[in-house]
């Protein structure tokens, strides 16, 4: 569906400087109609969102082979609905997620791990219920699709079983299966290496406030420490959180979300629909895909960012190494500009230059997507091209 819809729309990324002049020495900057229109309004420095589909099949179709494990629920919540009389959550999980592997590559190594589809539930709100069926189902973190080259046909496979309504019955254990999750990366030396936690509930496994430790549990804040230690991102998508059997929200929402929040060291988003999910997964893999401004004067990454990401340089920090000048037309020598390159970290062959006056007080550089109707492949004002 994205690959297709990637072929289909011009999804050229940009960047858009905007500087203050010092006594008007500066290029003036060109009617703000000029770039805004590919933009989703550049405010200031912060995050804009761009187009994300647009911009989830920009990434998956530039980005180096990727690492993934992607870690499922499949506990007994699961079949509880996201609102008052709707379906169950899995019906619209599993097909959020089938829609997000179709940006997966061959090329990438992904993983699965679903906890919670094979044994009852013993604990639940912060109790345990029967200390047997809470051991069992704690434990319940099974390997389902070993890491590897990603195969489409394993995860259809698996797609299918978890579209069962008998594959949601235990507990939460999230620590537990973070640290399995970070134990399949081991000898992984690439630098992106990502677990993308997907789950309706907080850990029920683990609560050292609540004394509840289940034998054999792990702390969540215990996995994701090592997990960070080894390099790896945690990533969290928080799906129906803090809805209760009836599909209404319950008191311990905020309690829940703040758990999982604090946890995740890259993204962390909520969805309460299939479609917020599906745009959740997409929004975790745009946000997760870093890159480089590289200073071509002082050959040094001035500012990592992503798309949608506004960064502000300190223009008088680069000026004394300016050494770019340009030639005008006529022939005469133009002011010197600084040259910097934008590029995916640790990924060369992708690369877009940007200049910028060494009279500008301050530049602001934007991240965002082409518009779907626009023809031109560079929509850099003239000034500012190589």
């Amino acid at each position: 569906m994205y690959r297709r819809s990637y072929n289909r729309i011009i999804v050229c990324f940009f960047v858009t400087v905007v500087f203050m002049a010092l006594n008007g020495c500066a290029t003036p900057l060109p009617p703000k109609s000029e770039y805004l229109n590919f933009t989703v309004g550049v405010t200031g420095v912060g995050k804009t969102a761009p187009d994300l589909e647009s911009a989830y099949a920009f990434v998956s179709n530039i980005k180096g082979p990727d690492n993934i494990l992607i870690v499922y629920d499949a506990s007994g919540s699961m079949r509880w609905p996201t609102v008052p009389g709707g379906e169950p959550r899995y019906k619209q999980a599993h097909k959020s997620l089938a829609r997000y592997l179709e940006g997966i590559r061959l090329s990438d190594n992904v993983g699965l791990i679903v906890y919670g589809s094979r044994h009852p539930s013993g604990a639940f709100g912060g109790k345990i219920q029967n200390h047997a069926l809470a051991k069992k189902s704690c434990e319940d973190i099974e390997v389902t699709i070993p890491f590897g080259k990603f195969s489409k046909g394993a995860f259809s496979s698996e797609l299918d079983r978890l579209s069962q309504s008998k594959s949601y019955r235990g507990d939460t254990p999230i620590g537990g299966a973070i640290l399995k999750a970070t134990s399949m990366f081991k000898g992984v030396t690439a630098e992106r290496k990502h677990i993308i936690l997907i789950t309706d509930g907080a850990e029920e496994c683990f609560n050292e406030k609540a004394r509840l430790n289940i034998p054999g549990s792990v702390s969540p804040e215990n996995a994701v420490k090592k997990a960070t230690d080894e390099g790896i991102t945690v990533s969290i998508v928080a799906y129906g959180i803090g809805l209760g059997k009836d599909g209404r929200v319950v008191t311990e929402t905020k309690q829940a979300l703040n758990s999982l929040r604090n946890l995740a060291t890259g993204v962390f988003v909520v969805a309460n629909t299939g479609e917020s999910l599906t745009r959740a997964l997409m929004q975790v893999e745009v946000e997760n895909f870093k890159l480089d401004l590289f200073d071509e004067n002082m050959h040094t990454v001035a500012s990592k960012f992503t798309i949608g990401q506004t960064v502000r340089l300190d223009i008088g920090k680069y000026k004394d190494q300016a050494r770019v000048s340009r030639v005008s037309e006529s022939g005469s020598e133009q002011s010197p500009r600084m040259k910097f390159i934008i590029s995916p970290v640790a990924k060369r062959d992708f690369k877009k230059g940007i200049s910028i006056h060494v009279d500008a007080k301050e530049a602001r550089v934007f991240l965002g997507l082409k518009s779907p109707t626009d023809q031109d492949p560079d929509i850099l004002p003239a000034y500012m091209r190589w």
